[in-house]
């Protein structure tokens, strides 16, 4: 329910700020608006909220502590990828029968090469 709804149910009366004619054609009231005015509305309550006090903020050895982690986890998780990456680069791709073929033949040629120049 907005706030000007439970004003008026409460009250019984529509507060002059609350209330916002427009005028779309001179002497003509076609529109009428019901908005809450939340600048003047802010600073006459006295809500529990306004005696929270601010959250602090962390200080330089916490950052310090919580960068150092994040960019170790940003190490690890990197290592971690290089070692899994070249571990299957080995297995599946240099082990393989057709890809040792191949390269012994490039080599016998190269050296065929080597010798007729």
């Amino acid at each position: 329910m907005p706030v000007f709804d439970f004003f008026i149910l409460v009250s019984g009366r529509v507060p002059s700020d609350f209330i916002n004619f427009n005028a779309i054609t001179p002497f003509t009231l076609t529109a009428v608006r019901l908005y809450a005015n939340d600048t003047k509305r802010e600073n006459q309550s006295n809500s529990p909220t306004q005696n929270v006090p601010a959250p602090s903020l962390p200080d330089r050895e916490q950052i310090e502590r919580f960068l150092f982690r994040v960019l170790a986890l940003v190490w690890d998780i990197s290592v971690w990828l290089y070692v899994n990456t070249k571990r299957a680069i080995d297995t599946h791709v240099i082990a393989n029968d057709s890809v040792q073929f191949y390269w012994k033949r490039m080599h016998e040629r190269m050296a065929k090469a080597k010798k007729e120049w």
